[in-house]
């Protein structure tokens, strides 16, 4: 009888072991987008490489987990293998800015691979040892194996994806990434500690017991550290990262490390060229109307400068953002007085969906990172934003490309795009004198000749893209993010050469 009953003690532990490093594998390649991303940006290479890790390291540990469980059936070694991931895990945000910093070398693509291998091989190539050994471990009779099989893969299953639910509505939001990393190599060291205890075997269980008192050392000492320097704020969500950065008297905000506002708080002005062209371009719009107060629509808020201008010429502004931090830190840092707007948080596409209002003017100016989101940039999210346009309305783009060369087919297929839904089109250029730049693309149905003509600053701005060039962007057919590549890796290229490595990784 308390055989039998130790036997299922040893079940249940199994089995919350395996639920437990199920959640773990999917946590930790949720969490890899996070870790890499402020230094290596949010792009179509970061999940590639962070994919092509997680499938090799759990392939690899699914075989080496079935050699080793059919030589060893042994549960010590079983519990090993978990407290040697927790190890690995707990080491991850230790080691994370030093390999960053090292693997630059090999340039944004390769260096993004590169990590992702050294960071997370090890512990995903453990944890993929966890499922082959526990099948040996649970297997008593051949004829169920199929049937224990299944239920310990759903186990595992069911573990992730509670796993992908915390990490992205729960834990990235509340504990930060560093402690969410060392509370994961103590969920690693928890079931191996009790294992060990349990069977007296002391050694192993005083390395899992210390493994956690590292760990719950490492949480106090992260959450208490002061910031870097220049760093006054910082925020992780699944909407990525936010800093925002004091340099005498000049705040950036930075999401994923690119630098998306600068605003000179002693002057109120913001330092970015581009909001400077869309105010330009609003201004001649109501110099050139009969209308008294214009209904204008900004989707992307960052510091809230462009909203902030355009209410002061008297506008009634709605802005959408996908993101609930971002007013507060556009208050806090960058005088934005969210009172004077209608505030809608609400992923962009979602709010053109069901919006009915007509607007004079929107403003799209939404990155995630240095990578502008695919789905606003295709023929039916463009057939959205001119149904929510009056007739005589502008809708008024903010792009980041190149003119021409490797990677000019991004900003081309957008103009192409814009033509499908556009009668009238134009692009201009806050700098003529470089190739890689932002680029503020204006799309109507009425004329815009007159308008660029009427500033002497659009009309010196205006350049010419080819006509016959570039993809027409669809919902079903998208290669945006392919498209963009080689302007993300000029942005982040830009960002390295600019931004400390201690502001970037801390």
């Amino acid at each position: 009888m308390k055989k039998n009953s130790q036997q299922r003690a040893d079940f249940v532990l199994l089995l919350l072991t395996i639920f437990i490093c199920g959640m773990i594998v999917l946590v930790l390649e949720v969490l890899g987008s996070r870790i890499l991303s402020p230094y290596f940006g949010i792009s179509l290479f970061i999940w590639t490489s962070l994919i092509t890790v997680t499938l090799i390291s759990l392939s690899l540990g699914y075989w080496i987990g079935g050699i080793l469980s059919d030589r060893y059936q042994n549960r010590d070694l079983f519990y090993l293998l978990v407290l040697v991931s927790g190890i690995f895990v707990m080491m991850i945000p230790l080691i994370q800015k030093p390999v960053s910093l090292a693997m630059t070398s090999f340039g944004p693509r390769m260096g993004c691979l590169t990590t992702a291998f050294i960071l997370f091989t090890v512990p995903l190539t453990l944890l993929g040892m966890v499922a082959p050994f526990s099948l040996k471990l649970s297997l008593r009779e051949i004829d169920r194996a199929g049937k224990i099989a299944g239920n310990l893969y759903a186990l595992s299953t069911l573990g992730g994806i509670m796993g992908t639910l915390l990490v992205g509505f729960w834990l990235i939001p509340n504990l930060g990434l560093k402690n969410i990393l060392f509370v994961i190599s103590i969920s690693l060291s928890i079931f191996p500690a009790i294992h060990f205890v349990k069977t007296k075997n002391w050694k192993p269980a005083l390395a899992c017991l210390s493994v956690i008192f590292i760990s719950g050392v490492l949480i106090i000492y992260f959450s208490q550290r002061t910031q870097t320097g220049k760093i006054i704020f910082k925020s992780e969500s699944y909407y990525g990262q936010l800093k925002v950065l004091d340099n005498a008297g000049i705040h950036m905000l930075m999401v994923d490390g690119a630098i998306q506002t600068a605003y000179q708080t002693g002057l109120h002005q913001s330092l970015a060229p581009y909001t400077g062209m869309i105010e330009e371009v609003l201004k001649a719009c109501r110099e050139k109307s009969l209308k008294k107060v214009f209904k204008g629509a900004v989707i992307g808020l960052g510091g809230g400068v462009i909203p902030e201008s355009e209410f002061k010429s008297g506008d009634l502004i709605d802005i959408v953002e996908i993101d609930p931090r971002m007013p507060m830190v556009a208050k806090k840092f960058f005088e934005f007085h969210p009172e004077r707007f209608n505030l809608i948080l609400e992923d962009a596409r979602h709010f053109l969906n069901g919006n009915r209002k007509k607007y004079d003017y929107i403003v799209l100016d939404v990155f995630a990172g240095e990578s502008s989101p695919f789905y606003l940039l295709s023929r039916e999210c463009f057939e959205q934003l001119r149904n929510s346009l009056t007739d005589d309305g502008i809708l008024v783009m903010n792009t980041i490309g190149l003119f021409t060369g490797e990677g000019s087919e991004f900003t081309q297929s957008i103009y192409k795009t814009l033509q499908q839904n556009f009668s009238h089109r134009a692009v201009l250029t806050v700098s003529l004198k470089d190739n890689f730049t932002n680029y503020i693309m204006l799309a109507s149905n009425r004329p815009l000749g007159p308008l660029i003509a009427s500033s002497g600053k659009l009309f010196a701005g205006e350049v010419h893209l080819r006509e016959d060039s570039g993809h027409v962007l669809t919902d079903d057919y998208n290669p945006a993010d392919y498209l963009e590549q080689q302007i993300a890796l000029e942005w982040r290229l830009a960002i390295w050469r600019g931004t400390g490595s201690e502001i970037l990784l801390d």
